[in-house]
């Protein structure tokens, strides 16, 4: 549907004019879905609909107040809920029970825009620009859980289409937010939501290699289809379009780099200087037997998450270069690649060359979907401040379901940050993860 018309495919014809809207909906892309026995069609500010029982179409069943832009619709059991947005007023929920001559109830927000919106066991969830995922609780509205490093500048860029429910997760398919890519945990790709758990992270990358909005990358996601074995993403780099298809059936592998998990900013004691001595590590499950299988343990008490993000001039399977260097960058500081066929891999900065701008990487970039891991010209990098505090490998810690790692860092703040690797086998390391983390310190004495 778009413009003014209405089209329909019956098996064996296309109608493109098969009924016609109120009015032009222009730019705006038209919500479609079942309810009750209605087909019905977002249109401006009209909710248009096609009775299957009476087979009559009216285009205006519902006539929201003028200004509203219909974004989404999703069904409950007892009640349509319409998503409309205001430039003025902000976004508002609509809900129509299916026989009342007008909606039943509005439920405005609080100037932010609601842009998806999905139903999962009858209990509506939606994402709100400023990254916010929602749920409305039968009369209010609870917020669950916000995209990471959003500021008051930044927002989230997302169709309607782009969220959807697959084997009880909830799935969003985004873009990049803006073009500061120094949200390094902004990636665009695939997130996921457990609605039991609370836990939202990002799932699956794209299949041109970018993460991050790059030349060719992701210029912008436009739909997300899910059915019961495969997913698919609809996105242009700017010049085409793409399709991306991942499959479920066999083997499945969800991830062989990148997944990590950073702890808050700890400061139990915000005016004492401490000593910081152990992590405790608790795994959930044995360690497997694989040199592949490790827990990389980091720290950071710059209390900065990000020195810079830079664009590189050339590189290789093991250093890359660039224009210039800084002289905060430190050997040691850990390294993301994010864009290219190494994307999602993580190393340290073992030396720097000054002279020829170049910076050394302490472990070559592995395999990745077929292809060597490299970094070239034109790719973007980040470097932080993380610190590497040790390595816990599968092969030196065979059946070991916790580790405790000795180290000495003197701060007032601490992050730490955990890197799971789990590449390539088939002796199942790759199922791996953490049960819970633990630091221990002691009140520094020494005054400097």
């Amino acid at each position: 549907a778009g413009s003014t018309w209405v089209g329909r495919f019956d098996k064996t014809t296309w109608v493109d004019n098969w009924q016609s809207f109120n009015v032009n909906t222009a730019f705006d892309d038209v919500p479609i879905t079942k309810f009750l026995k209605f087909i019905c069609f977002g249109n401006k500010n009209y909710l248009a609909t096609w009775d299957t029982g009476a087979t009559t179409w009216n285009p205006n069943k519902l006539t929201l107040p003028s200004g509203y832009v219909i974004v989404w619709l999703a069904p409950l059991t007892d009640y349509l809920i319409i998503s409309a947005h205001h430039p003025t007023f902000g976004s508002a929920l609509f809900f129509w029970d299916g026989y009342s001559q007008t909606y039943n109830r509005v439920l405005q927000l609080t100037q932010t825009q609601s842009l998806a919106g999905v139903v999962d066991k009858n209990v509506l969830y939606f994402l709100t620009r400023d990254g916010w995922i929602c749920r409305f609780n039968g009369s209010g509205i609870e917020k669950l859980n916000r995209f990471p490093d959003m500021d008051n500048q930044d927002y989230i860029s997302l169709k309607a289409e782009c969220m959807k429910v697959y084997q009880g997760l909830i799935y969003i398919a985004k873009g990049s937010n803006t073009f500061d890519a120094s949200h390094r945990n902004q990636f665009c790709g695939i997130w996921c939501y457990n609605p039991d758990t609370n836990a939202l992270y990002f799932k699956h990358r794209l299949s041109n290699n970018a993460v991050i909005h790059v030349t060719p990358g992701v210029a912008a996601v436009y739909c997300l289809y899910v059915d019961n074995t495969s997913i698919r993403v609809g996105y242009t780099d700017g010049n085409k379009s793409i399709i991306d298809t991942n499959s479920d059936t066999g083997t499945f592998r969800p991830y062989d780099f990148g997944a990590y998990w950073i702890s808050p900013l700890i400061d139990n004691d915000p005016y004492l200087r401490k000593r910081w001595k152990q992590i405790i590590l608790n795994f959930f499950k044995p360690m497997p037997n694989s040199s592949f299988a490790r827990f990389e343990v980091k720290y950071n008490t710059s209390e900065q998450s990000i020195r810079e993000v830079r664009v590189t001039s050339g590189g290789g399977s093991d250093y890359f270069t660039l224009p210039y260097i800084y002289s905060s960058y430190e050997v040691g500081d850990e390294v993301m690649v994010l864009a290219g066929v190494a994307a999602g891999q993580i190393r340290h900065i073992k030396s720097i060359d000054m002279v020829t701008k170049t910076i050394y990487l302490d472990e070559p970039l592995y395999w990745m979907g077929g292809s060597q891991g490299y970094i070239q010209a034109n790719e973007y990098v980040a470097i932080t401040p993380f610190k590497r505090l040790g390595t816990i490998k599968g092969s030196d810690n065979v059946s070991k379901v916790n580790k405790m790692l000795r180290f000495n860092a003197r701060s007032k703040k601490i992050q730490f940050k955990i890197e799971i690797w789990s590449n390539s086998g088939y002796g199942g390391e790759w199922d791996m993860g953490l049960r819970d983390v633990s630091a221990i310190y002691t009140p520094d004495r020494i005054i400097k």
